[in-house]
């Protein structure tokens, strides 16, 4: 067949056109794809429904929980908020979306309001198929401790295991590090892009604290076996801040003087080891930590029970000086008993503290502590002697059961206590001493309860509330092992979840 040559070349040229915007087209989608496919992906990540679980020891994690689901309802999503004890397997698989913030106490061990999840959930989860389950982790912890964040990254861990996929990276909180937060929060602005209100006021830039000026500083323990023991009173360079007892004192290290003259980095009317009070530099001059050692701390921030209430107008601490096992001083403790002068402002933040609330003064109360634990149960007994003070008949008994080293050295606030008993707020109160000077063997406040078994089941029964405020290691830990030795530990875990076990330890 013969074929006009014109003709031919034109049905190339359109054959060629045709192929070449094919071509163009298929490259064009084909370049556009991947965004298309993110966009659809992120579509998928965006929750309308979210679960977000807290593991919250001092506030800080109940906070933020709180804190973010605000913001995600801010975009019109529906959160919900709870311990994560009231979390368990059915809830898991029921769930799209999880957002949990999960603080670390001690060395890698869960907060106590983790303890039901941790005993009864935690060791079933890698086992669950939670494939349809997207998560995210929020950690927060202390570098100082090796197994730092331990509890978080067990968290993610585990959900790991269970099959459930990342929305993003576990983040890591060292000590509410601002810049770590501040991550957080642009995780959560992604799960909603363009739906989220810029965030110009709220806490991601610095939290609003107040100053406080150093009043009074006290050491209560001269001549102790043990450390120092410092009361130190606050008073707000502004208003008073609202707060309950239980709550915590949030400081923040900042620099010292380092020329400062060591006679203005004590208290001037501070007792020495022997006792003897009056103007005096101890340790001697030369022997004071040096400030630069203080400075590398600058910026941490150390929670510290608070031992007043608003009533009283001014911020009380009970501080014990700590020395590290090279022999220096706690950064913490040394600044704010041995280089804080008198008369200097600090930033303190008072940070809610649901967890150690107590819900109703008429339930009876055992107070259980040691050292500058007296702190918290100085408040509790504070807040009770107001109750008291305004309707009697709302007030249910208490007895404080009182550990510390010696019995000549060793009694802080015992006026206040004999009062509290003179006048039905405490309706009895026990000590022990691990350091008695008469010969007898040394008791640790546990032992007491181990003694006064039968009344602790009494009081128990009746529907006490257990309130231990004191040092983890030294008190929690024993007052843990006396109750699961007395009780056991359904009835611990029964306590606990029903918010009748409290513990303030640090």
């Amino acid at each position: 067949m013969n074929t006009d040559p014109l003709r031919l070349l034109a049905a190339m040229a359109l054959g060629l056109a045709w192929v070449g915007w094919t071509a163009w087209v298929w490259w064009r989608n084909r370049a556009v794809q991947p965004d298309a496919m993110e966009e659809r992906a992120g579509a998928a990540e965006r929750p309308s429904t979210v679960l977000m679980p807290y593991a919250s020891q001092t506030g800080l994690a109940a906070a933020l929980a709180h804190e973010a689901a605000a913001r995600l309802r801010a975009a019109g999503m529906a959160v919900t908020v709870l311990p994560l004890s009231a979390v368990d397997t059915a809830r898991l698989r029921a769930t799209s979306f999880l957002l949990i913030v999960a603080s670390t106490i001690g060395e890698g061990d869960p907060p106590d309001n983790a303890a039901a999840f941790v005993a009864r959930t935690l060791p079933a989860v890698p086992g669950l198929s939670l494939t349809g389950l997207r998560y995210g982790v929020l950690a927060l912890g202390d570098r100082h401790y090796r197994r730092f964040c331990g509890f978080g990254r067990a968290l993610d861990q585990a959900l790991a295991a269970s099959g459930a996929q990342r929305l993003f990276d576990r983040i890591d909180v060292d000590q509410g590090d601002p810049q770590a937060l501040a991550a957080w929060r642009r995780a959560l602005d992604r799960l909603a892009p363009g739906r989220l209100a810029p965030p110009e006021s709220e806490s991601e830039s610095e939290p609003s604290i107040v100053r406080w000026q150093l009043a009074a500083r006290t050491h209560l323990n001269p001549g102790s076996p043990g450390e120092p023991l410092y009361h130190l009173v606050f008073e707000p360079l502004g208003p008073t801040p609202a707060w309950r007892a239980g709550d915590i004192a949030r400081i923040v290290l900042e620099e010292t003087e380092p020329d400062a003259p060591a006679q203005d980095l004590v208290d001037a009317h501070t007792a020495g080891p022997s006792g003897a009070t009056g103007p005096q530099v101890w340790p001697a001059a030369g022997s004071v930590r040096p400030a630069g050692d203080v400075l590398a701390g600058a910026g941490e921030v150390r929670d510290y029970s608070l031992a007043s209430l608003p009533s009283d107008g001014r911020a009380e601490l009970l501080v014990r000086l700590h020395r590290r096992s090279d022999g220096g001083l706690g950064r913490g403790s040394g600044w704010l008993t041995r280089q804080l002068p008198l008369g200097a402002s600090i930033r303190l933040d008072v940070r809610a503290n649901p967890a150690c609330h107590v819900p109703e003064a008429r339930l009876p109360l055992i107070l259980v502590g040691s050292g500058s634990g007296l702190a918290g149960l100085r408040a509790q007994l504070k807040a009770r002697g107001e109750t008291l003070g305004r309707q009697p008949s709302a007030c249910g008994p208490a007895w404080l059961l009182f550990g510390e080293r010696s019995p000549a050295h060793d009694r802080p606030f015992a006026d206040e206590i004999d009062a509290w008993l003179a006048q039905g707020v405490l309706q009895r109160a026990d000590h022990a001493y691990s350091r008695p000077a008469d010969g007898r063997p040394g008791r640790h406040v546990q032992s007491l309860l181990v003694q006064h078994a039968a009344e602790l089941r009494d009081w128990l029964d009746a529907g006490a509330l257990l309130y231990v405020c004191g040092s983890r290691q030294r008190l929690g830990e024993g007052v843990e092992q006396a109750l699961l030795q007395l009780l056991g530990d359904e009835a611990v875990l029964a306590l606990r979840e029903a918010g009748r076990y409290r513990r303030d330890v640090y």
